[in-house]
C-alpha cells in the first residue's frame, strides 16, 4: 500500500512541475520520473472471474464499503440517477411541469426524495395532486442533482 501512496505523491509532483511551473514533459528527469511512477504502481491481479483488468478509459477505485477494487463506471457501482417529473395538464391555462434530478436506489426512492424536497413540492397544489402524473426516468445528458425546474404552461412548446 505504501507504493501506491508514493506513486500518487510522485505523480502529484510530476503534474505540478508540468502544469504549474510549465516544464516540458519531454525533459529527461520527467521521463525518468514517469518510469519510476509506473514501477511503483501496484499491479492489477485478475479477479476470480478471470476478467481482464480495466482499460485506461475505464478507471478503477478501491471501494471501502466492500473492500474491493471496482471499475468506476460499472453499472453496479454507481448510484442510479433519476429524473422525477410531475406534469399536471389540469393546472393553470395549459398545465405545468416540474423536473428534479436525484440520486436514488430505485424509482420509488427517487419519487420519495423529490416529494420530500420543499423546492419541488411547493409547486404542487395539494388539492390537485394526482400520483399518476408523477413519473421517473433514468437521467441522461448534463444535469445538476437536486435542481428543480418548474414550467408553467405546456413544457413541450
Amino acid at each position: 500500500m505504501a507504493n501506491s501512496s508514493n506513486s500518487e505523491h510522485l505523480q502529484f509532483i510530476h503534474d505540478r512541475i508540468v502544469n504549474v511551473y510549465g516544464e516540458s514533459e519531454n525533459v529527461d528527469f520527467l521521463i525518468r520520473l514517469r518510469k519510476i511512477i509506473s514501477e511503483l504502481k501496484p499491479k492489477i491481479v485478475l479477479d476470480n472471474s478471470g476478467s481482464m483488468p480495466p482499460s485506461p478509459k475505464d478507471p478503477i477505485y478501491f471501494n471501502i464499503e466492500i473492500g474491493k477494487i471496482q471499475r468506476l463506471f460499472d453499472e453496479n457501482t454507481l448510484i442510479p440517477t433519476w429524473t422525477v417529473k410531475y406534469e399536471d395538464p389540469n393546472v393553470g391555462n395549459k398545465g405545468e411541469a416540474l423536473y428534479m434530478t436525484v440520486s436514488a436506489k430505485d424509482e420509488d426512492d427517487a419519487k420519495t426524495q423529490a416529494l420530500a424536497c420543499t423546492d419541488f413540492s411547493k409547486h404542487i397544489t395539494p388539492s390537485f395532486y394526482n400520483p399518476r402524473y408523477l413519473t421517473t426516468y433514468k437521467a441522461t445528458g448534463n444535469y445538476k442533482i437536486g435542481e428543480v425546474r418548474h414550467f408553467e404552461g405546456d413544457p413541450r412548446l
